[in-house]
């Protein structure tokens, strides 16, 4: 009863779903961390309106397609290891160049084409509890090599470890595989809260998909159905 879900942003590609408490925080800090711009701030601006200072990396753009006070916008890409060659680095050095090594109740959102794998387990728990929420869209789903299902599971029960997902939709902008009653899509967009921040509800059943809930492009969401359904 104390949260709620909020839609950020807009109403297609680039808007995620998020967790207030009742005084309309996201965190217990109003730092954030935004990772893959683009052509894109709506996300952006959304935090910078409720007085988050704003942390955003893209190394593939040359500039932000829009400013503000609240931004501070680094050409560097996100990676598990750092290699200015290429203009990429980690997530510890960014956090050390912004005096953020210390600091906590941190919201994160990351839009990293399918790097975000590596990234996460290359993370220690210890530096996950730093997030109070995460907004993630991850990405190549339905990759079938067996290295590559090995570092998804990885990193999925890395994050497992400190966070919750409450939230999932499924971007309609990428394939789908359908087999019997399961859907499976090959891009996902998923809200994590820290554990130990929150309490959960153990319902046996539940519809993921909300009403605040759109495609991101044009034509009708996928709809992922129930989840944790125990079949007979």
């Amino acid at each position: 009863d104390n949260f709620k879900y909020e839609r950020l942003c807009k109403n297609n590609d680039g808007g995620y779903i998020a967790v207030s408490d009742k005084n309309g925080s996201l965190s217990s800090s109003k730092i954030a961390y935004s990772f893959g711009i683009a052509d894109d701030v709506s996300f952006d601006l959304d935090l910078a309106a409720r007085g988050y200072e704003v942390f955003q990396y893209d190394h593939t753009i040359e500039k932000l397609p829009q400013n503000n006070g609240h931004f501070h916008w680094k050409k560097s890409g996100l990676a598990a290891s750092s290699n200015p060659s290429q203009k990429l680095e980690t997530l510890e050095n960014m956090f050390k160049a912004n005096g953020h090594e210390n600091s906590s109740g941190i919201f994160l959102k990351m839009d990293i084409e399918g790097y975000e794998w590596e990234v996460f387990n290359s993370l220690s728990s210890e530096f996950l509890e730093k997030f109070d929420q995460i907004v993630i869209e991850l990405h190549d789903n339905l990759d079938y090599d067996e290295k590559v299902i090995e570092k998804h599971l990885s990193a999925l029960a890395k994050i497992a470890q400190t966070h919750q997902a409450v939230h999932v939709h499924a971007n309609n902008a990428g394939y789908v595989n359908y087999c019997g009653n399961l859907v499976t899509p090959d891009l996902i967009e998923v809200t994590y809260v820290l554990k130990n921040k929150y309490k959960f509800s153990d319902d046996k059943v539940k519809n993921v998909r909300l009403s605040l809930d759109h495609p991101n492009v044009s034509g009708d969401d996928l709809e992922l159905g129930f989840w944790n359904v125990e079949e007979n």
